[in-house]
């Protein structure tokens, strides 16, 4: 405290979404906007230079004696690792047991491993789906390639809400923005199981799939301090990479030649216009202790792949290393079996406790014909996000008051034995076909993963389709006959009907329920 928030970087970042610019002016844009918000921290009586894993344990510790505790168990999670590990090294009576998850070891040198990450973490998807999908092993590879050359040769432009102002936002897609997308999807379990999908669909060219991913990436932005990120990476990171390693491990992924810029070129632009002091090198060294430490790492992980684990472990005796297959980025969180891990492992750190990690259940991977594509859960949420849009709520709500009240009335009718004109059952069936459509979207959504819904229905759900199409064939027909009817009182009321069932179909069409 305080944050080293950079408000100047997430406008300039989400901006850079929609702009074609070159490569040189985007770095030299995003180290504007860094050096503006350090300027301005500075004028703020705030030094970033206190902002590195060496202060940060410093103050962990300071905290401890101020608290009156004897030792502390410190939990980290991906960065926060390196910290433990730091603090442990230097702090070795102060520290009773680490729990490391996602590790990163501080000897180390992150932007020249990062492409082989993607790489290693691709390959094992490729290899873990091709007992449920055809589009996996090579061909996954293929369609990857596919997608991200014909995004290079013609980005797509993709309509989302400007995750600052809540207005409409064009999303320029390159093949890199892709790639990062696919990177990231990467992290989670839920995320990785459609991943061979979206790649199919891209390859194919169907672009609507890059809506909710461009939602999330622009969203993302918004999802740390870009102050304290780039001020412990420029410190702690940046100064000990080499950059002809960089370029080694850019070479990785053939079809990929310039993502390296958006990683290691945007983060090298800001750090060399920012100039802060490097970390010293012995901060960089590995670090061997002898407090009970347990270490979970995910199979799937891009970003601390196990190999990282592994290499942690080999240096601290009183170790124990769980490798879970069917997780990635941050195992805690998603497993209820590290869950177990911790708890047992904090209770005693010096039994090792009883290995779960094979236990859990394998990945679903979503298939093409898993899913109908269309963006309406997707366009409810951008509805539901945006003020200015709540209002087109109004049409179904109309709409579906209009069918209860037909439905009873006609109720009412059969068990009174009233006579109605065809058109009068015309309008009855109009209400309970909206009515089904409803009831079947809610029964949808309650039993479909979150996940799908964000990229369409459920192949179950085209059921939903069919009653929309026969809902607007009989407002086709109650139109023709509606005029028919000998009581103006009910030509009046039915004419009515015909408009708000035909708002009603209009908001469903809108929302792309199609």
């Amino acid at each position: 405290d305080p944050a080293l928030a950079c408000p100047e970087l997430d406008e300039t970042v989400i901006d850079l979404f929609g702009l074609a610019d070159p490569d040189a002016i985007e770095l030299e844009q995003r180290a504007q906007a860094a050096d503006a918000c350090f300027k301005r921290l500075r004028d703020l009586g705030i030094d970033p230079t206190q902002y590195n894993t060496e202060t940060i344990a410093a103050d962990i510790e300071a905290l401890r004696q101020a608290l009156g505790y004897q030792q502390l168990n410190l939990f980290g999670l991906s960065y926060s690792t390196r910290l433990a590990l730091h603090y442990a090294r230097t702090y070795p009576a102060s520290t009773r047991a680490l729990v490391l998850d996602s590790v990163v070891p501080p000897d180390v040198n992150q932007y020249e491993t990062h492409i082989d990450g993607f790489q290693r973490s691709f390959t094992y998807l490729a290899s873990q789906c091709t007992d449920q999908l055809d589009a996996c092993d090579e061909t996954l590879a293929a369609n990857f390639q596919q997608a991200v050359e014909r995004l290079n040769t013609n980005p797509a432009e993709v309509e989302i809400l400007h995750p600052l102002t809540g207005e409409p936002f064009t999303f320029r897609v390159t093949g890199y923005d892709f790639a990062a997308g696919v990177f990231q999807a990467l992290y989670h379990r839920a995320t990785i199981e459609i991943t061979p999908y979206l790649i199919e669909q891209v390859a194919a060219g169907n672009n609507a799939v890059l809506s909710p991913l461009a939602q999330s990436g622009a969203e993302d932005v918004l999802g740390g301090e870009w102050g304290l990120f780039y001020a412990i990476q420029c410190m702690d990171e940046y100064p000990f990479n080499n950059a002809e390693r960089v370029v080694l491990d850019r070479n990785r992924i053939p079809f990929l030649p310039e993502w390296h810029t958006q990683i290691y070129g945007s983060d090298q632009a800001v750090c060399t216009r920012l100039k802060l002091p490097p970390t010293q090198d012995s901060f960089r060294q590995p670090v061997e202790v002898n407090m009970p430490v347990i270490i979970l790492a995910g199979s799937y992980d891009p970003i601390t792949p196990p190999a990282w684990a592994e290499q942690v472990a080999a240096n601290l005796p009183a170790a124990y290393l769980y490798t879970f297959p069917s997780a990635s980025h941050v195992v805690y969180f998603e497993d209820t079996c590290a869950q177990a891990l911790v708890v047992a492992f904090l209770d005693d750190p010096t039994r090792m406790p009883a290995d779960c990690s094979k236990n859990g259940d394998s990945l679903q991977f979503v298939a093409s014909n898993d899913i109908l594509s269309t963006r309406a859960f997707y366009r409810l949420n951008t509805v539901l996000d945006q003020p200015k849009l709540l209002v087109t709520l109004i049409l179904p709500f109309i709409g579906l008051s209009f069918f209860l009240v037909q439905i009873l009335h006609s109720l009412v009718s059969l068990v009174q034995r009233n006579q109605a004109s065809p058109a009068y059952w015309l309008a009855t069936l109009i209400a309970v076909t909206g009515i089904a459509i409803v009831v079947m979207l809610i029964l949808i959504s309650s039993d479909t993963r979150e996940i799908i819904l964000g990229f369409g229905l459920p192949a179950s759900g085209i059921g939903v389709g069919l009653l929309l199409l026969v809902q607007i064939v009989l407002i086709l027909a109650l139109m023709m006959t509606q005029f028919r009817r000998v009581k103006q009182s009910a030509n009046i009321y039915l004419s009515v009907f015909t408009v708000v069932s035909t708002a009603f179909v209009g908001w469903l069409v809108w929302m792309h329920l199609y």
